[in-house]
């Protein structure tokens, strides 16, 4: 099985820009029949950075500046994916849970 996902981000028409999610969707994939299994995760997401999309952002989107204004903020999007995912992968018996651990630790100085 596989998870897909697909992301929505801020954008402009021209120029530098910091993107920040304002949509995100899962779906587990069975490979072997192709078929997506399961229920599937879609969030939309309130932008803090830039609130305000861009006419180019929402015509490529779709989404309105209502849908994001109504969403929550990454983290309590991102906390609710970690309890879907948890749920999805225990609710599949031929899945082995991710072990969580500590990211590494930077090697002391020895000054």
């Amino acid at each position: 099985k596989l998870l897909v996902v697909d992301v929505e981000c801020t954008c402009r028409s021209r120029g530098e820009w910091d993107h920040e999610l304002i949509e995100i969707g899962v779906v587990v994939v069975d490979v072997a029949s192709m078929t997506v299994s399961g229920d599937e995760f879609h969030r939309r997401i309130r932008p803090t950075e830039e609130p305000v999309l861009t006419a180019f952002c929402r015509r490529l989107t779709g989404l309105t500046q209502a849908d994001v204004d109504d969403a929550d903020p990454l983290k309590l999007v991102l906390d609710d994916l970690d309890t879907w995912l948890l749920r999805t992968i225990d609710d599949d018996d031929d899945a082995t849970p991710p072990r969580r651990s500590s990211p590494p630790r930077a090697p002391r100085s020895s000054a």
